[in-house]
């Protein structure tokens, strides 16, 4: 019986156990910079729930505003999106394609075959 050639695969260096409540915690929570970005992101959600609530409470209970006046200003919230998702989209489009790479990805439908059915590559 011949030795396997092929070493065991690597495992990642162990860390240190968890203790106390930390250890209920997902590892991705246990670093500092995803957290920050993930309260961060909770705030500025919970912050925008709030004032698509509030907006139209206040309207209707302090400015008296009726059923037209609140289609208008519901219409004017939506503006924004309106007017600035397409020519942001057709502007970072544009942007993106100039930054990719010109060779194909190791995942691209290309580079998934076999070299001996396909022949020589060419450059694209």
């Amino acid at each position: 019986m011949t030795p396997d050639p092929t070493p065991p695969p690597t495992e990642p260096a162990p860390t240190e156990p968890a203790t106390g409540l930390r250890r209920f915690f997902p590892p991705l929570l246990r670093e500092q910079q995803f957290r920050r970005f993930w309260i961060g992101q909770t705030i500025s959600a919970f912050g925008d729930q709030i004032t698509y609530l509030a907006l139209p409470i206040v309207a209707v209970l302090v400015l008296h505003a009726d059923a037209a006046q609140m289609g208008l200003l519901t219409a004017i919230g939506l503006l924004p999106h309106l007017l600035f998702s397409l020519p942001a989209g057709i502007w970072l489009d544009r942007v993106r394609r100039r930054q990719e790479p010109r060779t194909p990805s190791p995942s691209s439908p290309a580079t998934r075959r076999p070299a001996a059915a396909t022949g020589p590559a060419s450059p694209e």
